[in-house]
């Protein structure tokens, strides 16, 4: 028994390692996929080489193949040998010159089923070698990204936008995060999903729609030459089958873009198919970007959809009629077009290296009332939800944003948890910068004193007291309107001997259950008591650790006494 878990434990730490090269210069091949299978082709393990070539992975007694591939090389197929060392296994990659005049001068159609092997096969193989880097890269690396989301509403007549959002989000790449839908039910239930009210949701193919079986058996393929922007690029159109099962179907086809000077994918232009006359115009657009690490990745994605209205036409029986195809219908007009897509604005790796879009920013340094770095501030823009925190050195830097102008604010912890700012708002114009631009600039802040000086009515706020915030909610969190506030504190007087007296204060709440206190003792405890509805719950502050304090008071209804039966 001692030597069996000797043995499996020996097995379960063996590595296959080496280094892939160009067999022509012999120059590192960074970003390849190098995956182990068993005899039957089942895959055990796989990874992603680095930037200088080298790959290590996890060999167990069942490993017998090592696979490699990138774009612009052939695969390579080595036959691992049956001793369980640690085995060292250099690959070598030959490039694929000859692919170029190949998909030059084939245009043929290649559908699932077609017997023709020439350009679009050979050239899809490629793509499918990039996308699977794509995919593998963000699985084993899990980078962390800063993405951007924007959502823009036009009008039918001149295109101008009439209403538009954006937000910003941080998410674990270590999956798919464009399409929304999974291949196998974008391949049985189309690219378009319509609800009985009209509303239509459209998704978009990815990496791994892409690579997933049921992509190409949906899907014919063509070389496409490049031109205009893509000149000098080689391109590898998809349009559906053709198929009486799918004639109903909204699908998708496009050409995906390979830059071919220096083997990367650059961009996936797709329309979708199978819609009303007045909604060709739908479409997208996504865009990769190749990473430091060699893996590509996508940094931009977009779809363009229209707004329709469809005439309902009357017919003598009074009966509904189920609407003939969306191609051949005539009563359709165009109500306006939306886009919707994201923005890779940052990506940060485990080991701290970063990379970032070609978009702008604001950085700075926040200064105290005396002109010092201000440690520890929170620095927020209006109506943004990204918040950042000053280094020891009161330096910040907020998140990549659309070009516009944004305001930005600054305070202590305890004041901006209330979106109180200790600086003058600033305006700050992100509009024509050059790519990649910081915009700097510097905040001071203001005492305290002066802040509470402008927070609280006239009068009521002396230097030495304290201010209380608060919000009446009720237990969903939602605000109550104007509810009553009684307030009651103590106060030191001279009548003869030193004696405290209560000190009371009622005052009414504002429309969405914000009150502030002003002018508080605070070597004395204070009570606050909010009442709606003959409903009342209160707070206590026993000790005042800061003359700023923050509070919430949730009003809930009694407890309904037990229902008891008549006896």
């Amino acid at each position: 028994m001692a030597l069996l878990l000797v043995a499996a434990n020996r097995a379960a730490s063996q590595h296959v390692i080496g280094t892939v090269r160009d067999s022509a210069a012999g120059q590192p091949v960074g970003a390849a996929v190098v995956w182990l299978t068993d005899s039957l082709g089942r895959m055990l393990a796989r990874s992603i080489g680095m930037p200088s070539g080298r790959y290590e992975l996890p060999r167990g007694t069942a490993a017998a193949r090592l696979h490699v591939i990138h774009i612009g090389f052939r695969p390579v197929d080595i036959a691992l040998s049956k001793n369980l060392d640690d085995s060292v296994i250099n690959v070598r990659m030959g490039g694929i010159p000859a692919i170029l005049d190949l998909v030059q001068t084939s245009s043929t159609r290649v559908c699932p089923g077609d017997a023709e092997n020439g350009g679009a096969l050979a050239l899809w193989e490629q793509v499918r070698a990039a996308l699977l880097a794509s995919v593998v890269g963000r699985q084993v690396t899990r980078p962390r990204l800063q993405l951007l989301s924007f959502l823009r509403d036009y009008e039918p007549i001149q295109n101008r936008i009439i209403h538009q959002k954006s937000e910003s989000k941080q998410v674990v790449a270590d999956r798919s995060y464009s399409a929304a839908r999974p291949a196998w039910q974008l391949a049985s239930e189309g690219y378009m999903e319509e609800e009985t009210n009209g509303e239509r949701t459209f998704f978009a193919p990815d990496e791994e729609v892409l690579l997933d079986r049921s992509f190409a058996e949906t899907h014919c393929l063509r070389v496409v030459a490049g031109t205009d922007k893509h000149q000098g690029d080689i391109g590898l159109g998809f349009d559906p089958v053709r198929s009486a099962k799918r004639d109903t179907m909204v699908d998708v086809s496009g050409v995906l873009w390979v830059d071919r000077s220096r083997w990367a994918l650059r961009e996936i232009q797709f329309d979708y198919t199978g819609l009303e006359r007045a909604a060709k115009k739908s479409g997208g657009e996504i865009l990769f970007e190749t990473m430091p690490n060699g893996t590509p990745m996508i940094q931009r994605w977009s779809i363009f959809s229209t707004a329709i209205s469809i005439e309902q036409q009357s017919t003598a029986d009074h009966l509904p009629h189920r609407l003939p195809p969306r191609p051949d219908r005539s009563d359709v007009y165009t109500l306006g077009y939306r886009e919707q897509g994201g923005v890779v604005a940052e990506i940060v790796w485990p080991d701290s290296s970063r990379w970032h879009s070609d978009l702008p920013r604001i950085v700075g340094i926040v200064l105290d009332p005396k002109g010092e770095p201000f440690p520890g501030a929170r620095v927020w823009m209006f109506n943004r939800p990204d918040t950042v925190v000053t280094n020891d050195d009161g330096i910040f830097k907020l998140p990549y944003v659309f070009p516009g102008v944004y305001t930005v604010f600054a305070s202590d912890s305890a004041l901006a948890s209330e979106g109180v700012s200790r600086v003058v708002p600033t305006a700050v114009s992100l509009v024509g910068m050059a790519l990649s631009g910081d915009r700097r600039i510097q905040l001071r802040m203001y005492p305290r004193a002066d802040v509470f000086r402008l927070m609280c009515p006239a009068k009521t706020y002396a230097p030495g007291t304290g201010v209380v915030t608060g919000h009446v909610v009720d237990e969903s969190g939602a605000p109550i309107r104007s509810p009553r506030i009684d307030i009651e504190s103590k106060q030191f007087i001279v009548a003869g001997d030193t004696m405290t007296r209560s000190v009371t204060a009622a005052a009414e709440a504002d429309e969405n259950g914000k009150f502030s206190v002003c002018g508080a003792a605070l070597n004395q405890p204070l009570t606050i008591r909010a009442t709606k509805d003959g409903n009342s719950a209160g707070v206590m502050i026993k000790r005042w650790g800061d003359d700023f304090v923050p509070v919430r008071i949730v009003v809930k209804p009694p407890i309904a006494p037990p229902h008891l039966p008549p006896e």
